[in-house]
């Protein structure tokens, strides 16, 4: 689920579930723990052809970083941070 969303950046509980073909309230129990932990928030409504407008779940590139460090032999060191979408 993550990483369709990641791929696809903002998608509705319903698209989800008929991307991953996974039933609506198991898609909605999970994305609500994506949110919870920062992975994802609400970003807004989607059109809708009638009746209540879909709730649009988007993801967070920069909820958390990734720190990585190499030491050399030649006592040289690097550093690099990332986030979620791998961008230095």
């Amino acid at each position: 689920m993550l990483r369709l969303l990641i791929s696809k950046r903002e998608l509705t509980i319903s698209e989800i579930s008929r991307e991953l073909d996974i039933s609506t309230p198991t898609v909605s129990k999970n994305i609500n723990q994506l949110i919870a932990e920062g992975f994802a928030e609400e970003a807004g409504v989607s059109a809708s052809t009638g009746g209540r407008r879909p709730v649009l779940i988007k993801f967070i590139p920069d909820a958390y970083y990734s720190l990585g460090i190499e030491f050399s032999a030649e006592r040289q060191v690097r550093i690099i941070l990332t986030n979620l979408d791998s961008n230095i």
